[in-house]
């Protein structure tokens, strides 16, 4: 249902979220846009990478796409704006209040780079039977190589490479250093399957 979905992906980290949805198929990925409050959508949104991000705002009814950006920073409003082709863009913003509009036109009429959506391809993963001292040692054993990795979260598998959990790195920094991994990760975390099984139980709108 709805309420599921929304509570499926409400229990995780945005960034967590945002990879899962990024791994469904695009239809799929358009109606857990459509299940979620315009503001929970909008957080959404800005963990995807942008290419990706305006590709899935094309595709949506422009008064729901519309909806989604007002509850974003302006720029990532721009941003996202600057990455649409320009009748899907005008399409939108027709749809926002005139005054906001007006504001994301002018600052999407800005010279800016605009980076390319890159999906996160590097992770990094620790055995269960990790502890919380012997992480933080490899971090900083490898930290020239982890440097260039944009991760803000440790997946944590077992003997045979199976997801347990998620552990934020803030949450990685603040514990004692001789409790193991799995007493401070998030457990559980959602598979694409799960969510695939709730959206087939939803019925198109």
């Amino acid at each position: 249902s709805t309420v599921e979905i929304r509570q499926l992906l409400g229990r995780l980290p945005g960034r967590v979220a945002a990879q899962l949805v990024g791994r469904l198929r695009r239809r799929d990925q358009q109606r857990v846009l459509s299940t979620l409050h315009p503001e929970a959508a909008a957080d959404l949104i800005e963990e995807i990478p942008e290419a990706q991000a305006a590709d899935l705002m094309e595709q949506l009814p422009p008064g729901e796409a519309a909806a989604i950006l007002e509850e974003m920073p302006s720029n990532e409003q721009a941003d996202l704006i600057s990455a649409l082709p320009a009748g899907e863009a005008e399409a939108i913003l027709a749809e926002m209040d005139a005054a906001e509009a007006a504001d994301v036109r002018r600052l999407a009429g800005y010279s800016q780079d605009v980076a390319g959506g890159v999906m996160i391809t590097e992770y990094l993963a620790y055995p269960e039977s990790a502890t919380v001292g012997e992480v933080l040692a490899d971090l900083r054993r490898h930290a020239a190589e982890y440097v260039d990795y944009s991760v803000q979260y440790l997946y944590i598998v077992s003997g045979d490479r199976r997801l347990l959990g998620v552990l934020p790195l803030r949450d990685l920094m603040l514990s004692p250093g001789q409790g193991r991994v799995t007493d401070h990760m998030i457990e559980d975390p959602v598979a694409v399957e799960d969510l695939l099984r709730l959206l087939e139980r939803r019925p198109d709108r």
